[in-house]
């Protein structure tokens, strides 16, 4: 299973953001090791392949608000961009 992943971190070294591309036409999970490092909190854009936005259908593409996630397991919806944010105690 590929994924297209970056992560990037703050220049204080508190905050590093991973993002996951799902390309996939279904969701699938991957597994973020972050125990005891911090917090950690996922956000996902998401919407079919050739999906588009427009006046009459402005929900083909949606952004989820970002969720707590309190174990290693992150579920990645079908066809995502995927920021899973992790605050460094």
């Amino acid at each position: 299973m590929d994924f297209s992943v970056s992560a990037t971190r703050s220049e204080d070294g508190k905050t590093v953001v991973i993002t996951v591309i799902n390309r996939y036409e279904s969701a699938r999970t991957v597994w973020v090791d972050c125990a005891g490092i911090g917090s950690m909190t996922v956000q996902s854009l998401c919407g079919a392949l050739n999906a588009v936005n427009t006046a009459a259908d402005p929900d083909n593409i949606t952004v989820g608000d970002p969720t707590a996630c309190d174990g290693q397991i992150v579920a990645l919806p079908a066809n995502s961009v995927n920021l899973i944010t992790v605050t460094v105690k």
